[in-house]
């Protein structure tokens, strides 16, 4: 019972007082799901939720990782989202995205998707890889 104490009050203080990073390559959302396996757990056995986090590697544009990590916010299988503070207008784009599946997350996916190509057209605008 004591390790679990000291389990407990320790990782409170490492999930409070470090930075955790995030890598995605060319927007694959697998390292986030697990991210959001990981801290799910983390937060039912001790009741903390990591405060500081970044979200690192997009790279190369891929539309189906994208489209599948969106699917996967509105599944809440991944909950975080690539926050930024980069002023790129591309990192914008993909930023508002991921705000528009949480705010229409009790509508059907196929909707959501529907709405999500026309973003598509916008990104391909900005970098000729997004139409791949």
């Amino acid at each position: 019972m004591t390790s679990r104490k000291i389990r407990r009050e320790a990782g409170s203080i490492f999930y409070a007082e470090n930075m955790f990073e995030f890598h995605a390559v060319d927007y694959d959302p697998i390292p986030f799901c697990f991210a959001t396996f990981k801290l799910d757990l983390v937060y039912e056995q001790m009741g903390v939720w990591p405060t500081q986090m970044r979200f690192l590697g997009m790279q190369r544009p891929n539309w189906k990782n994208l489209i599948t990590w969106l699917h996967h916010h509105h599944e809440d299988v991944a909950v975080f989202a690539p926050g930024t503070d980069s002023d790129d207008a591309e990192s914008q784009v993909v930023e508002t995205m991921f705000l528009t599946v949480h705010a229409m997350r009790d509508h059907p996916w196929h909707e959501i998707e529907s709405l999500l190509s026309e973003h598509r057209k916008i990104l391909g605008f900005l970098d000729e890889r997004w139409k791949d």
